[in-house]
């Protein structure tokens, strides 16, 4: 039996928090979402996106669109 790793991320638009599943975005890989989820440094995500939050420890990252996502 084959066991699969669900990752989750935020997604913040305008304010509203989507938790999804990077996997979702799998199916079409050269959209932005699916971009992102393949994102692997700093620059390639702040290219994607209006910025982000590291998962801090707790293993879900916050991606912020269209947002003063500073607070």
């Amino acid at each position: 039996m084959s066991y699969l790793t669900f990752r989750a991320m935020v997604l913040d638009v305008g304010g509203r928090r989507h938790k999804v599943l990077e996997s979702n975005f799998s199916v079409f890989p050269n959209t932005r979402l699916g971009k992102l989820a393949r994102a692997r440094n700093e620059e390639e995500i702040l290219g994607l996106c209006d910025g982000y939050r590291d998962d801090d420890g707790v293993g879900v990252p916050e991606y912020f669109f269209d947002r003063n996502w500073t607070r």
